[in-house]
This record gives structure tokens, C-alpha cells and sequence, in this order.
């Protein structure tokens, strides 16, 4: 019987771990484990495991899959729709920043990408195949079938999947700065697209607050610029102005750190009071005076200013950040006299 080389991967794997409970279905303790997910995709006769890329990949909605499921262990596969692919190593190749992982999220080392399909479209059914498999018998189970992207010259596996993609579900400008950053590959880009606030991260700081911290400009780049790079257009306007703004990522790191390690949380930072209050600080004394009077600031005395549902007072916070950084000011003053 025809082994592919996915299945023998897996074998291996269940075969190395020191707890093989880990991997396979088991009940603990009264509780059901839930078994590794894992389905072959087949092009052109070699079957390998799916692969998708963190921050490109869109989510999978629940409901959807369910009704597949429910389709293919009634009806079997419909052979026509097949999976779009990308080998892994290719996608690697092409792009060494993306980052791999397997059906159950687990990250892909660049050693085992060729056994790995990257799927840019299809991951649907790639999982209801998965769960339909769980339901069928050994002679009834799925491979999916699928077939090669060819991708435009000079087109990146970002910008494909970008493509693909707007026109299904609405993204949301995280989603398109997730997709710029593996396109342009910038350092701004980086930083908005690890804490944008978005559907993969709710708890993430506004497209304004950023553009404050590292452009020391709210309306520095807008969702429509992100778009603009996903697709691969860098220039603007008749005067061909950058997409990409002025930005300082020292300056935004920094003012991201004193303000966390005052206990501010993105929340907190997205109350525009925030952002205000440090700018004014920078306009009247200095950017220095004002990083030094965020991290001089006491911890427990801010956390004094919230009300019942955790919200700083907005004038207690001011007042108190205005104050301390006359002291500040005093003593960096006496401090450079002295020298």
C-alpha cells in the first residue's frame, strides 16, 4: 500500500514524543483530548501536509466548516475543487520571513518544509477534510486534491494572497498592514503589524496612537496606504510622495515602554489623554524630559487615579505628569549646572 510521505512524518512524530497522550486522542481525567489535526493534500500524485501563513492566512470560520463536514462524509470530496498550492520551500525561498505552521498552529521548521504544501486558498476545506476524516472509514478517507499557483512575475506570495482575499470577507486595516509588512518588509510596518488592534488582536493599540508614537503624526499613513503596499505601489500622488511616512521606531519603542511600565495598558494608551500628554511634555521641555517624568512616575500612585472600571481620570493623570515633570526639568537642570 502507497505510503506518502506525510504519513510517515506523522508516524515519526508519534513515534519520537515522550508522551505519545500528547498527540493522539485521550481521555484524561474526563476530559477528551482533541486528536492532532492532520490531512494530505495531493498535486499531481505527491501528497504532502497543509501549511498555512501566520498573518496572511485569514481565519476559518466555524460554520463554514461544519457544513462541509457535513457534506463530504455524506457525498465524499468533490474532486473538481481543489486546494490552491505553494510548496513550502518555494514560499520560503521566495519570502524566508514568513512564518509557517502546520493545522494545528504549531510553527514549521525551514528543515521539513518539503513536506509541506503552503495553502494560499482552500484552508475551508482543508479543515472540514480533517474532520470528515475523523467520521469515515479507511477506505473512505479524503486526500485532498489540489493544484499550483503560478504566480505573476515579480508578484510575492503576499500580494497573491492579498488578491485572493479582498475579494471575500472585508479585511480590516490590521489585515492589510499584516499583509504590507511581508510585502514591503519595513521596520514601521513591523511594529504596526505586531500591535495594531484587530480581530487577531482586540486588545492591540489604534492606527492613530501609532501613528503618534513613531511618526509624531496621527494621520502619518491611513488603511488606504496599507493596500497601496500590499499590492506593491510604494509612491503617492503626482509628486510620487513615499507611502511609507517619516517615522522614528526608537522614538515610538520608548514611549511604548515608559508607558507600559507604568502600568498603562494598550487600552490606556488608546485614550488619546495619553498620547496628549506626553506630546506636551516633548513640545515644552524635550523629548527626554518628557520619557524621563513617564518613568519617574509612580506606579501606584497612577493606578489610584482609575474609577470602578479600571479608567484613568483623565485630569488626576494630566495634572499629576504636568507637575512631576516641572521636577524633572528642575533636576536634569541642577544636574547640568553642577557638571
Amino acid at each position: 500500500m502507497y505510503r506518502s510521505i506525510a504519513k510517515i512524518f506523522m508516524e515519526t512524530k508519534l513515534n519520537t514524543v515522550e508522551n505519545v497522550n500528547e498527540v493522539i486522542n485521550v481521555e484524561n481525567e474526563g476530559v477528551m483530548k482533541e486528536e492532532k489535526k492532520m490531512v494530505e493534500v495531493n498535486l499531481n500524485g505527491e501528497c504532502r501536509m497543509a501549511a498555512f501563513a501566520r498573518g496572511l492566512n485569514r481565519g476559518v470560520n466555524e460554520k463554514s466548516v461544519a457544513l462541509l463536514t457535513e457534506r463530504m462524509v455524506e457525498k465524499g470530496y468533490r474532486k473538481a475543487e481543489q486546494v490552491q498550492v505553494i510548496k513550502a520551500e518555494d514560499a520560503l525561498e521566495q519570502n524566508p520571513n514568513l512564518e509557517l505552521v502546520d493545522m494545528n498552529g504549531e510553527p514549521i521548521k525551514a528543515e521539513d518544509a518539503a513536506l509541506y504544501y503552503l495553502i494560499p486558498d482552500g484552508q475551508h476545506r482543508i479543515f472540514a477534510a480533517d474532520r470528515a476524516n475523523r467520521q469515515l472509514s479507511e477506505e473512505k478517507q479524503i486526500v485532498v486534491p489540489a493544484v499550483e499557483v503560478e504566480l505573476a512575475e515579480g508578484e510575492s506570495i503576499a500580494e497573491y494572497i492579498y488578491d485572493i482575499n479582498s475579494t471575500k470577507e472585508e479585511w480590516g486595516t490590521a489585515d492589510y498592514a499584516q499583509s504590507a509588512q511581508l510585502v514591503q518588509q519595513n521596520p514601521l510596518l513591523e511594529r504596526y503589524a505586531a500591535l495594531m488592534k484587530g480581530k487577531s488582536n482586540p486588545e492591540g493599540l489604534t492606527l492613530t496612537v501609532l501613528n503618534r508614537m513613531y511618526c509624531d503624526n496621527e494621520k502619518a499613513i491611513a488603511g488606504a496606504d496599507f493596500r497601496a503596499l500590499c499590492e506593491g505601489r510604494t509612491t503617492k500622488g503626482k509628486k510620487g510622495k513615499s507611502v511609507i511616512p517619516d517615522y522614528n521606531i526608537e522614538r515610538g519603542n520608548a514611549i511604548l515602554a515608559v508607558c507600559t511600565n507604568l502600568g498603562l495598558s494598550h487600552r490606556d494608551m488608546n485614550r488619546r489623554f495619553v498620547m496628549d500628554t506626553f506630546k506636551g511634555l516633548e513640545v515644552k521641555y524635550d523629548r527626554q524630559v518628557a520619557l524621563d517624568t513617564f518613568s519617574m512616575a509612580d506606579k501606584a500612585e497612577v493606578d489610584a487615579m482609575r474609577g470602578k472600571r479600571g479608567s484613568l481620570d483623565e485630569a488626576k493623570f494630566t495634572a499629576y505628569l504636568r507637575s512631576l515633570a516641572e521636577q524633572v526639568k528642575q533636576m536634569t537642570g541642577e544636574g547640568a549646572e553642577a557638571a
